[in-house]
């Protein structure tokens, strides 16, 4: 009967991996098909502006990028969910009210671990390719590239208004909709196969991370996720995470704004002194032990989600 029970965790854990594919799949498509349609452009055109969009047309970039976020993370996902038998939605929890103490650490805590995430991009950066796999390390940097050349042209300002559609664009409605869709509906249904919550929020946070094809970015990335997946899990409220997402991306953004694109890459040598990562290491410790304490000793997981 154990057997057979793990065979059907397997199984089910294979059909949540296959549901994030499926939505970023067809939110793709949905992007490319309504962009060439706005545009009145073919596939052929937009996939040679996406290959060079420093140097295209600023509004078909942030068309595409809006609607491939909102149908791929929103759109299809809750449709999805909807009309299938046993769906996540209801296990997102969306609190009227929420904890002003909480909404504090949260933002600290985004800032307490900038210096640590900023290690964590060097160091996936640096991992090192043997020969044999020298092809394969080719084409992570050709991603990356592409990758990079797409976000910086996301942060092209010419004037304020430019920084207000990046925020936008980069970090509020990503940051609502990645969360939605990673921690509220993937890493629910993980949890609810899994009977673990360590198990589905280390698998949702891996495939955030994957999802968003920049190899040299899937530590970093990961840990973020994690860290958002257990803000999730403890506080049982989802816009704990939505609000740490949002705030990390606008960090991003507004660092281009001041300092340039280039401000945080790992190819300029930028690095936080060792005091100062010191310090991001025991006051992110501090401001996780109180988050984890303050949800367990104020009801925010509910008494059969308690994460030792």
């Amino acid at each position: 009967m154990k057997s057979g029970n793990r065979g059907l965790n397997k199984l089910s854990v294979l059909n949540t991996i296959a549901f994030v594919v499926f939505c970023y799949f067809v939110g793709g498509a949905t992007a490319i098909s309504l962009t060439c349609l706005i545009f009145d452009l073919n596939t052929s055109q937009l996939s040679d502006i996406l290959k060079d969009p420093e140097t295209s047309s600023k509004p078909i970039i942030i068309t595409q990028a809006l609607i491939f976020t909102v149908s791929g993370c929103l759109v299809f996902p809750t449709i999805y969910e909807f009309i299938t038998p046993r769906n996540s939605i209801s296990g997102i929890r969306y609190k009227k009210r929420g904890h002003l103490p909480l909404l504090l650490v949260t933002i600290a805590l985004v800032f307490s671990t900038l210096p640590l995430i900023s290690i964590l991009i060097e160091l996936n950066y640096r991992i090192p390719f043997p020969n044999s796999l020298s092809n394969l390390e080719t084409y992570f940097s050709e991603m990356e590239d592409a990758a990079r050349k797409f976000s910086s042209s996301l942060l092209i300002f010419n004037s304020f208004k430019d920084l207000i559609v990046a925020i936008i664009i980069i970090a509020l409605i990503p940051g609502f909709a990645e969360e939605y869709f990673f921690r509220g509906l993937v890493q629910t249904r993980l949890q609810n196969v899994l009977k673990n919550h360590h198990y589905a929020i280390l698998l949702s946070a891996f495939l955030f991370s994957i999802m968003h094809f920049q190899f040299y970015g899937l530590i970093p990335r990961m840990a973020l996720g994690v860290l958002f997946g257990y803000m999730f899990a403890w506080s049982n409220n989802i816009w704990y995470p939505i609000i740490g997402h949002m705030m990390n991306n606008t960090i991003g953004v507004l660092s281009s704004y001041f300092w340039g694109p280039t401000v945080l890459d790992p190819e300029n040598g930028n690095r936080f002194p060792i005091l100062l990562l010191l310090v991001s290491i025991v006051v992110s410790f501090v401001l996780i032990s109180y988050l984890k304490h303050y949800n367990t000793t104020h009801g925010g997981a509910s008494s059969d989600q308690k994460i030792a």
